[in-house]
């Protein structure tokens, strides 16, 4: 199973807390080991931040989703 970083916007983030169903971040957990900092209204900076508060060696893949500049 790989170990997979989720980081980003909206388009990314965990809406099943809030709403129903389930997006792709989800779908991606079910084969995966997904580790998801993905949070609704980031900034290309917070994206950054994102990135550079956790160790990314431990990860085999890193999935950054963005929006807008």
């Amino acid at each position: 199973m790989k170990k997979i970083l989720i980081c980003g916007d909206s388009f990314a983030a965990d809406w099943t807390k809030k709403y129903q169903g389930i997006g792709w971040p989800n779908m991606l957990a079910k084969t995966h080991n997904v580790t998801n900092l993905a949070q609704a209204g980031c900034s290309e900076y917070k994206i950054y931040k994102q990135l550079t508060s956790i160790n990314l060696a431990k990860f085999d893949k890193i999935i950054i989703s963005h929006t807008s500049p």
